[in-house]
């Protein structure tokens, strides 16, 4: 496995890419919960881990569900596959085990272009224990450090919503 040093990392490449997510949370969040509302069947609250060191981003108030949001730059025909860390799948297939009422969504937030106009399409899929695929790679616009990826067939990704991809102002966000 290549390992690369902090310091070669692309600062300024990793710095946007930092804002591409956190902008994309503030602008997914209430899609997010709109859609658990529905697929839980009841009321719920969102908060956000203030650690950013957190293995996951949210998570539901009074409740062992955790949500963790990927954003990518591209759209879901780009690649038959989307990435996520491994140590996430991990991590909350290790929750699971512990306790069998924990539930881990992973959400995908895939960009578009619909006349112009940027899309953004949110997908989710409910961790089953399926058997994903490991790869290992690095962000390559980054210079990022190889790291272990699992590979999420889009074919087990539901679709959640899709909005327009202007971002609100980023005073609170969380519904």
């Amino acid at each position: 496995m290549n390992k690369q040093s902090v310091s070669s990392v692309n600062k300024v490449q990793y710095k946007k890419d930092l804002s591409f997510g956190l902008k994309n949370e503030r602008l997914s969040i209430k899609h997010i919960r709109k859609f658990l509302k529905a697929y839980l069947n009841e009321d719920i609250k969102i908060i956000k881990f203030k650690n950013p060191n957190s293995v996951f981003d949210f998570k539901v108030v009074d409740k062992p569900y955790y949500i963790e949001l990927k954003s990518r730059r591209n759209d879901i025909n780009k690649y038959d596959t989307q990435l996520i860390g491994a140590n996430k799948i991990r991590y909350g297939r290790t929750l699971k085990e512990k306790n069998e009422e924990v539930k881990v969504f992973y959400f995908y937030l895939l960009e578009e272009t619909f006349l112009g106009l940027p899309l953004k399409k949110l997908y989710m899929f409910l961790d089953n224990n399926e058997e994903l695929k490991i790869k290992y790679c690095g962000n390559y616009k980054r210079n990022d450090k190889t790291s272990e990826l699992m590979l999420v067939p889009n074919k087990i990704l539901h679709y959640c919503a899709s909005f327009e991809g202007l971002v609100p102002p980023t005073s609170s966000y969380l519904p």
